[in-house]
């Protein structure tokens, strides 16, 4: 078996769209989701020095 690391760059990447309901939602904790969200931390393929968002 082959095993290499992965390292995706933003070539690989595809950027999605987010529409985020916040009513009735506190404005500091949706904030700290949406950032999440767009730095791409809730992907499997998150690498700091890339944007995957």
């Amino acid at each position: 078996m082959d095993k290499r690391t992965y390292a995706p760059n933003a070539n690989n990447l595809k950027s999605e769209w987010h529409l985020v309901d916040v009513n009735g939602k506190i404005l500091g904790k949706v904030a700290s989701d949406i950032a999440v969200l767009l730095m791409g931390k809730n992907k499997a393929t998150f690498t700091r020095g890339v944007v995957s968002g």
